[in-house]
């Protein structure tokens, strides 16, 4: 996958939290929700920062990640990207809180690479809870895969309440229809080979 742009939402507070990111990849998927914390009162490698992807509450009240690096080589270069951006923003090297790694404007095409989709037999509305690996790179779960009135299908994002009574924010999201269409087509024939494995 290619990041595309990092962006940078600082915390001010005493707390470990320092910032809040998002990150851009193929032109076409938003990353957020993910955290970098660095603990004041470590010593050596422990005082770093470091990055925390996003875990998602369950109904059974455990809790999952929900988007993440899908191996070492992936994490690292992730992390290096965010925390590169990090120190940047933090820095005042960068007007703004948005560090560009590729200036491109194309859609960039991936491949998914393993799914995980689980038929839902108890909903008519909820056809599948559905995850991707993309490119070997990266794993998006949690999504829901749902049916509209015509009977197309379309994949649901996770999402995080934003505090009391406030906005939900999706972990990850497609920029607009037209990804969101490419995502969704990419994970039907996961979901069908689903349907027909379970008959």
């Amino acid at each position: 996958m290619v990041i595309n742009n990092v962006r940078i939402f600082l915390h001010h507070g005493e707390s470990n939290l320092k910032a809040t990111v998002t990150v851009l990849v193929n032109n076409q998927i938003l990353l957020q929700s993910i955290r970098i914390f660095q603990d004041a009162e470590a010593e050596g490698e422990k005082s770093k920062p470091w990055v925390s992807y996003p875990v998602q509450k369950m109904n059974n009240g455990n809790f999952q990640h929900c988007m993440y690096p899908s191996n070492a080589e992936a994490r690292k270069k992730f992390n290096a990207a965010i925390l590169e951006a990090y120190h940047k923003v933090s820095a005042g090297e960068v007007d703004g809180n948005t560090v560009v790694f590729s200036d491109s404007t194309d859609r960039l095409p991936y491949a998914v690479t393993r799914a995980s989709v689980f038929p839902s037999g108890r909903n008519a509305h909820v056809r599948a809870k559905v995850g991707v690996e993309l490119d070997g790179e990266i794993w998006l779960r949690g999504m829901r895969m749902l049916v509209r009135e015509n009977g197309s299908l379309f994949l649901n994002m996770p999402q995080r309440q934003m505090g009391e009574g406030e906005r939900h924010m999706a972990y990850f999201h497609p920029v607009d229809q037209e990804a969101r269409n490419i995502l969704t087509a990419a994970a039907v024939p996961y979901y069908e080979a689903a349907l027909l494995s379970k008959r």
